[in-house]
């Protein structure tokens, strides 16, 4: 049986919050994004301009280096193409990771159909 559906929660007018302090918001600026391949100047610039108008109003704004930051696709592309390509070739692109009904009967139809022509 399917789990129960979530209430959906409504959305906040955001313009109701830019007058109000940032006081206790705690904001990390990764340093290693900046400057980087594919990294536009202008988009830098915003983003810092941005945090220090947040210290402004309050907000706690660091600083803060990740030296693995940098290589994070180099590592997360494999680990996503092997569960990609399980996915679409093994599992005929049925995937299996959700919390709902999956009819296993289904699975295997593609597989079926391409048998069949």
């Amino acid at each position: 049986m399917p789990a129960p559906a979530k209430k959906v929660r409504t959305g906040q007018n955001y313009t109701e919050a830019l007058g109000m302090d940032a006081t206790g918001v705690r904001i990390g600026v990764v340093l290693e994004d900046f400057g980087a391949p594919g990294a536009e100047l202008q988009v830098d610039a915003r983003v810092l301009e941005a945090g220090n108008r947040l210290a402004q109003v309050g907000a706690e704004v660091r600083k803060i280096s990740i030296p693995l930051h940098a290589t994070g696709a180099a590592i997360c592309t494999p680990i996503f193409l092997e569960g990609a390509t399980d996915l679409m070739m093994h599992a005929n692109a049925y995937g299996t990771n959700l919390k709902c009904v999956f009819l296993e009967s289904l699975q295997g139809s593609p597989r079926r159909l391409a048998r069949s022509r």
